[in-house]
Parts: C-alpha cells; structure tokens; sequence
C-alpha cells in the first residue's frame, strides 16, 4: 500500500511542477516530442480513458508522463485518481515479483516459482488495455484458444 500511495504521490508532484512551476522548460520538450501530440490529442478527446491506457502499458517512462500531463487539459484530481488506480496493476505485479527474491527464504525453486507467477502477472496485464479499448468501442474480444 505504501508504495502506491508514493508513486502516486510522485506522479503527482511532478504534473503539479509541469504545470505551475517549471510549465516553459517542459512545454519546450514537449512541443518537439510526437508522442506528447498523440498524448495531448487523445486527453482532449478521451480524457481519463487516456491516462488509463498510458498507465496500463506506459507509451514512454512514468517520469515523463507525470510532466507531460502536467501540460494537458487534464483535471487534477481526475489525473491523481486515473493514475492511482491504473497504476495499481504494475504496482502489485513489480511489488510481488520484488517479494518473490526474497520471500524465496533460499529456496531456488520457490523463488523461480514466485517469478514465474510474477512474469505471468506483467504479461497478462500487457494484454489488458487492448481488451479494455475493445470494450469501450463496443467490439467483441478475441476467441480464446482452448
């Protein structure tokens, strides 16, 4: 819980810096970067489902995204509560598979077991914002095979 509530804690310093107090310096990179625009664009028309999306599967590191929101439209509070939830996934899976070194007590096949389950967690949530994009244009998901 404690590591969540700093990510989120951080990522939100950081768009308040963006946006009030060092807003020229990263307006001046921003402007340049091509995936900012695709960034700037989709929170225009999307909103929160955008900061879902890039904290799901980040497009570009965290550090920079905190910035870069901090130079959309976005709504603070919807920012700091989009990321906090979205972020939650990637938190539990990076905090299990940090655990799982040492929970494994010495055990090398209890550690790769622990691993594995954590390697299956970050794959399986690779996969969730296409389903979650699938579900809000109203298209059916792939078949699953059996």
């Amino acid at each position: 819980m404690l590591v969540s509530i700093a990510s989120t804690i951080g990522a939100s310093l950081a768009f308040l810096i963006a946006r009030y107090a060092m807003r020229s310096m990263v307006e001046a990179w921003a402007g340049k970067n091509p995936v900012f625009k695709k960034i700037d664009d989709g929170v225009d028309a999307n909103g929160w489902r955008m900061v879902m999306l890039t904290r799901l599967v980040p497009l570009f590191p965290f550090n920079l995204q905190n910035y870069a929101y901090g130079l959309t439209k976005v709504n603070f509070l919807t920012y700091v509560l989009a990321s906090w939830i979205f972020m939650l996934p990637g938190t539990i899976a990076y905090v299990f598979a940090s655990g799982s070194i040492t929970g494994g007590e010495g055990d090398m096949t209890k550690t790769l077991i622990y691993l594995g389950v954590a390697g299956i967690v970050f794959v399986g949530l690779s996969f969730l914002p296409g389903l979650l994009k699938r579900k809000m244009q109203g298209k059916p998901a792939p078949a699953s095979i059996d």
